[in-house]
């Protein structure tokens, strides 16, 4: 439901991370805490503790940790680092990719070229998984990789509008973000809102997008705004 909008750019081809259609396999019990193992090839171990207003989960393998609401459906994509919480038309998303995309190198070259640095493809990838994260970038420099993913967004949302973007935080680390509306509701002429945080860190790229029809968003918005604060990358 909320699209391929969100899944522009460097997340390209994750639109199934917050759009609607076969659910993703169930995680846990909606009941007591639980600790879930995921058997290989992921090979990763994922805590989900129960809280008294939300629910903790946490992916050590891809970095980070965040509360989801109570009572949401906690859904897991067959790929790693992506997983959502989901109620009625409501969802919230992350998703967790390594950053060394040619395009992500492109930019680590020019940014290091506008220093006058000049770098080689392998040293551009070392630079962009040690040290390109966006609280080493100036303002502009953030400004303008919003830019470019709005491109993105607008290239691949249908009847999109863009009503907030600009730098903003994703737990401690300076964000992009972007609030749109788009089509894409279950009834002709509904649409939808959706929130978007990304930024880098050593290497990798934490997008985190919730959403819901934009007629019941606002009611909403309270609650999706508690649950991206609560999200925190695991510093290396």
């Amino acid at each position: 439901m909320l699209g391929g909008c969100l899944a522009a750019g460097v997340v390209t081809g994750a639109a199934a991370l917050v759009a609607p259609g076969p659910r993703g396999r169930s995680l846990v019990p909606r009941t007591a805490a639980t600790l879930i193992r995921e058997a290989p090839p992921r090979d990763t171990t994922v805590a989900q503790i129960d809280l008294r207003d939300g629910r903790l989960y946490r992916d050590p393998r891809s970095g980070f940790h965040i509360e989801f609401p109570d009572g949401w459906e906690l859904q897991q994509a067959e790929e790693e680092g992506v997983v959502k919480a989901v109620r009625g038309d409501a969802t919230i998303a992350v998703m967790v990719r390594d950053a060394t995309t040619p395009e992500m190198l492109a930019e680590a070259r020019a940014d290091f070229l506008r220093r006058g640095i000049h770098l080689s493809d392998q040293e551009a990838m070392e630079a962009v998984r040690r040290e390109l994260d966006f609280g080493s970038f100036d303002r502009d420099a953030l400004t303008r990789f919003v830019g470019r993913r709005l491109e993105g967004i607008r290239a691949a949302a249908r009847g999109s509008t863009v009503q907030e973007q600009g730098i903003r935080r994703l737990g401690r680390w300076p964000a992009g973000y972007i609030r749109a509306t788009s089509d894409g509701g279950s009834a002709p002429g509904e649409k939808i809102t959706n929130v978007l945080y990304f930024t880098l860190y050593h290497g990798r790229y934490y997008h985190v997008a919730a959403g819901a029809l934009t007629a019941r968003y606002d009611s909403l918005a309270p609650l999706l705004q508690k649950s991206i604060r609560s999200f925190a990358i695991e510093e290396k």
